[in-house]
């Protein structure tokens, strides 16, 4: 059952800010070094994927017009599959996400590190994530009016020099280094795949809205807003921003920076005072963003528990409506894989983490992309442009997925079928749901 009026307390204004903060994180701060190595091709990627995150931005808007439980892409599965379904979406979103929160941790490390000017060793940096860890779930556990807030503040932060510093690269912007299409080595094919399976994880997060729907204002009208701007704010700030860099900064170097943004504020400005303040500033949007996840983390288990699909203890709320359990043993999950992951190579680390997290949900909206077409032919979504939709839909989705390659693939598909001990202690309990249930208006 919805949240009564008055307990909803995300409106249009916040829920933008989640969708903007998660996407504009990690990934815009971090993937300029990832991707230089793919040369001025990326550039093309950006905008594949821009485009693709946009309809499937679309997508979720469509899904959030008709159902509005917590949990987000597990409710619309269940609504065209039933609960076994339902059940593996949302185990495999909330690993993803808990996974993903450990690569912004990562991406933090790197601007610290430049921050210290590589002073801080690497077990220094891994004690300060997980005190940053620790502290992000304390405030999310105060409850969600209070970690909504610090994610407005910290969204309006970190898009300051996400805007201020592409404007100041283009004054010493030169055509000439973008003339480095494909690096020597690499197919242009090859390079494209590669570099629009990176450029998606920074578009991990367009569903964000939709996962404490419960919460939000108005959410037939709030979470489809939402999930569009949100989505068309990144994509702006993530293709300009790009371009900016690899004009102001030769890509050899921007392929060793641990901190390629605040490289261009040092390489415009002189000096290091300006590079410094785009670190703080980028150790900043990491801590937002990964605030903005704890939010997300935390719901999901619990919208899950709520209907049935997990196991009845993260279903807890405190007295502040908060799921204390689903945080608490996310926080716990995120702090073994920074463990099991840790590398001092950080862009190594941080490339693996965001391609596992990255493909994993890319088998996710495969299963969304079913759910969109079987309630299509029920005539939920009677719309030609629905039709149309899902047929750009899958052909974004496919051929991403084909350029991750059968590693990663492999391995997200673990990822997802690890739920299976949990599935076999719940089968028996899950709720009995009949496919395509009524539309909730």
């Amino acid at each position: 059952m919805a949240s009564p009026s008055n307990y909803r307390t995300i409106g249009l204004i916040s829920a933008i800010s989640l969708v903007a903060g998660n996407l504009v994180g990690s990934g815009a701060f971090m993937l300029p070094s990832a991707l230089a190595d793919y040369g001025s091709i990326s550039l093309l990627s950006w905008v594949f994927t821009s485009a693709g995150a946009v309809i499937l931005a679309l997508i979720f808007a469509k899904f959030s017009m008709k159902y509005h439980n917590t949990g987000g892409p597990h409710v619309f599965a269940g609504e065209a599959f039933g609960s076994h379904v339902s059940f593996f979406v949302a185990w495999g979103y909330w690993m993803l996400t808990w996974i993903g929160n450990a690569a912004i941790v990562v991406a933090m490390y790197g601007y610290l590190s430049d921050l210290s000017d590589g002073r801080l060793e690497t077990h220094h940096l891994f004690l300060i994530g997980l005190l940053v860890l620790f502290v992000i779930t304390l405030v999310n556990l105060k409850g969600i009016k209070e970690a909504s807030f610090i994610q407005n503040l910290i969204t309006i932060l970190k898009l300051v020099p996400m805007v201020f510093v592409p404007i100041a690269a283009f004054f010493i912007f030169d055509a000439q280094r973008l003339t480095n299409f494909v690096p020597e080595g690499k197919s242009a094919l090859g390079a494209f795949n590669s570099a629009a399976l990176l450029t998606l994880w920074s578009f991990v997060g367009i569903e964000s809205a939709t996962v404490p729907a419960e919460e939000i204002k108005e959410p037939h009208k709030t979470i489809p807003k939402a999930t569009v701007y949100g989505t068309l704010i990144a994509a702006a700030i993530y293709i300009i921003g790009n371009i900016a860099l690899l004009g102001a900064v030769d890509h050899q170097d921007l392929a060793a920076s641990h901190a390629p943004f605040a490289m261009a504020a040092d390489r415009v400005f002189g000096g290091l005072f300006w590079g410094n303040v785009v670190a703080a500033a980028a150790v900043i949007c990491c801590i937002g963003t990964l605030n903005g996840w704890m939010l997300v983390v935390g719901q999901i288990p619990f919208g899950a528990a709520k209907q049935g699909l997990f196991p009845k203890i993260f279903a807890h709320q405190s007295n502040r409506r908060v799921p204390t359990y689903g945080i608490i043993i996310s926080a716990i999950c995120m702090t073994g894989i920074l463990t099991m992951t840790f590398d001092p190579d950080l862009s190594e680390q941080f490339a693996f983490i965001a391609e596992l997290a990255t493909t994993t949900i890319l088998l996710l909206f495969v299963v969304m992309l079913f759910a969109f077409g079987a309630l299509i032919r029920k005539g939920v979504f009677p719309s030609r442009i629905d039709g149309l939709l899902l047929i750009l839909g899958s052909f974004y989705t496919l051929w991403t997925l084909y350029g991750a390659g059968i590693k990663m693939l492999v391995l997200s598909s673990i990822v997802v079928v690890s739920g299976a001990p949990m599935y076999i202690y719940m089968r028996k309990k899950l709720p009995i749901r009949r496919p395509i249930s009524a539309v909730v208006n």
